[in-house]
């Protein structure tokens, strides 16, 4: 062993600890040893607890110093600070209403950044408050600093738009943080208001039965019977799918569609309905009616609903018209009478009181003075009337019964001077009318006839004359008159044509001379032209218009020819004829109606002649007759 580890070993030899934790020295070392070993840790403990007491002692009196000052300070609980809602417990769909809602602070500490936020609920549209939010949503209001004790309000005012007996809840909170404090706080507070029955209230006023294929009317109305005037309303109805609507006023917005713009309490909204149902007895037809307002999301919220029911009745009121026994459209002469006839029959299932007839007589040329009544009525101006006062028929038409309405009226004899084609035209409606039909009362049943129309036809005249002399006195004739045994005397045909109120076409004038009477020509004509057929022996007169007021306001028109007999002893004491019966043709332009008129024959006995009238008998012949002419005789 060296001479160092044998020092090493000795001093761990001497060592206390190594003593205290081997046990290889005597016990009694090792006690002594163990003895002052604690008592050294026990004297570190000690300084350390004395230590940390200190430590403690000194921290607890820095909290007790800080809860001192603190104390004596400013002190924020949070518990102090108010928020609430004041309004309406209950409000009607699309009403307006107020909510205040109320702040304050009762804490000792100011409060700062101070925000208020709102949360609306669906169905409600912000329309005012004071102050006025400050972000494009409109729920929000910032207001800044409040201070010890202070207190606010905000006054809200919405519509809201719900279903019935619905609730909605306002819920606000209010952001803040205390002066002395850096942390954010916040309260919160809510609002719930009841919907109750909407304000709008709709009524359908329509018949409960209605006849089929009669126009009926009714009313739709809508009122607002809340104090505030409500705004976007839309009113739509939903008409049978076999109704037929004549009118309505106002005219719909769209299709049947009502958009308001606004409604106030003293100022219902309605429209007047006319249209006609269709269908069989007994049918019942439902209308339905409905108002919604607009909701903030843009959208129609049903506030009221309501349907009508209309039974269908088959009254079946039927009505015909005759004059002069036609149903349809024809033509008369000037002065003709017409005989109108309305007939009346009802054939439906019930029984129809106080009817009330009626014939509407459009024109300007009857002859008011001379109507003739077969059935008792009476007249206002162009319209005749029949009611039960005069005709008691009218006073009940029982299921399947008929009654006639009859009366006559005259055309004036000539038209007026100055006439249109307005006054030839006739135009005739029937009508009948009730409003007390059983189980329909209330409603009106009307039936009307389609129009008659009767045109006048224009008076065509033409005036045959045969004349051996003119109206001066100047002959237009030759030979004898009287007419002599063996000699051949000469006359002249005319034919004057006049035309009253329509122009006429396709014109023509016709005679046949009889066997014996010789066409001696000499032709005149103011218009067309004149031709003589020796096969046929007939005269045509033909043009192609006669103006209207020819003759009469216009110059007439005429054609003239002549002709020659020479009669035989057997015509001794008798007139002779110059022409056969005489035919005039035309077509009216307006009626289109084809104008056929026959005259007389003419005769030797000339009545139109200033001279010669009534000399029309053949006489024995004599040597001298101072009536006797060169003679020009061209027989042919």
């Amino acid at each position: 062993m060296s001479p160092e580890d044998k020092k090493q070993k000795d001093v761990e030899k001497l060592s206390p600890l190594k003593d205290i934790y081997h046990s290889d020295l005597g016990e009694e070392n090792k006690q002594y040893f163990s003895t002052l070993e604690r008592g050294k840790i026990m004297e570190r403990w000690k300084k350390l607890l004395i230590g940390f007491f200190v430590v403690l002692i000194l921290l607890a009196s820095a909290t007790v110093a800080g809860f001192i000052i603190f104390q004596s300070k400013e002190k924020f609980t949070g518990e102090h600070i108010r928020l609430g809602f004041s309004g309406p417990e209950s409000v009607s769909s699309g009403d307006s209403f107020s909510v205040t809602v109320t702040y304050e602070n009762n804490e000792t500490v100011a409060l700062k950044n101070a925000e208020f936020t709102a949360s609306f609920p669906e169905g409600y549209t912000l329309e005012q408050a004071v102050p006025a939010p400050a972000n494009e949503f409109k729920n929000t209001w910032p207001l800044k600093d409040i201070g010890v004790g202070q207190k606010g309000s905000i006054i809200i005012r919405g519509r809201l738009v719900g279903q019935d007996s619905g609730a909605k809840t306002i819920s606000g909170k209010l952001n803040f943080e205390p002066a002395n404090f850096s942390s954010p706080f916040d309260v919160r507070a809510s609002y719930t208001v009841r919907i109750q029955e909407s304000a709008l209230k709709l009524t359908l006023d329509f018949a409960p039965r209605a006849s089929a294929a009669a126009e009926v009317s009714g009313t739709i109305s809508l009122r607002n019977e809340s104090d505030e005037t409500l705004r976007d309303i839309r009113l739509e109805v939903i008409f049978p799918t076999d109704f037929t609507i004549a009118s309505t006023e106002p005219k719909a917005t769209e299709g049947a569609r009502w958009d308001i713009d606004a409604l106030s309490k003293d100022k219902p909204y309605q429209i007047a309905v006319k249209g006609t149902f269709h269908g069989s007895n007994g049918d019942l037809k439902e209308l339905r009616a409905k108002a919604s307002i607009r909701s903030d999301k843009n959208e129609f919220v049903t506030q009221a609903d309501t349907n009508a029911l209309i039974s269908i009745i088959d009254t079946n009121l039927q009505a015909s018209l005759t004059v002069n026994g036609r149903s349809g459209n024809f033509s008369v002469d000037w002065g003709e009478t017409l005989d109108i006839v309305l007939k009346v029959r009802n054939a439906g299932d019930q029984i129809i009181r106080d009817a009330v007839g009626s014939l509407a007589v459009d024109s300007t040329i009857i002859d008011w003075d001379k109507i003739r009544w077969t059935t008792p009525g009476k007249r206002d101006k162009t319209k005749i009337i029949w009611t039960k006062t005069e005709f008691s028929d009218l006073a009940e038409i029982a299921p399947n019964a008929e009654t006639t309405l009859a009366v006559s009226v005259p055309i004036i004899e000539r038209p007026p001077q100055s006439v249109s084609s307005t006054d030839l035209m006739i135009r005739i409606t029937g009508d009948i009318v009730s409003t007390n039909v059983v189980d329909l009362e209330g409603e009106t049943i009307r039936t009307s006839t389609p129009p008659l129309e009767i045109r006048v036809t224009t008076q065509v005249q033409l005036r045959p004359e045969a004349r051996f002399v003119d109206d001066e006195y100047q002959p237009v004739g030759s030979g004898p008159v009287p007419p002599e045994v063996g000699k051949t005397t000469t006359y002249q045909i005319s034919w004057y044509v006049s035309n009253a109120s329509n122009e006429v076409t396709d014109v023509k004038v016709l005679t046949t001379l009889p066997a014996g009477v010789f066409w001696v020509g000499k032709e005149e004509v103011s218009s067309g032209s004149i031709v003589f057929d020796p096969l046929t022996r007939q005269v045509v007169w033909t043009m192609n218009r006669v103006p209207a007021r020819s003759g009469l306001d216009l110059p007439g028109l005429s054609a003239a020819f002549s002709v020659s007999v020479t009669p035989t002893a057997a015509d001794v004491g008798n007139s002779l004829n110059l022409t056969d019966q005489t035919s005039l043709e035309a077509v009216d332009s307006f009626t289109k109606q084809i104008i056929q008129k026959r005259f007389d024959v003419l005769t030797t006995d000339i009545p139109a002649d200033p001279a010669n009238a009534g000399k029309g008998k053949v006489v024995a012949s004599t040597s001298v007759n101072a009536n006797t002419n060169s003679n020009e005789n061209t027989n042919q």
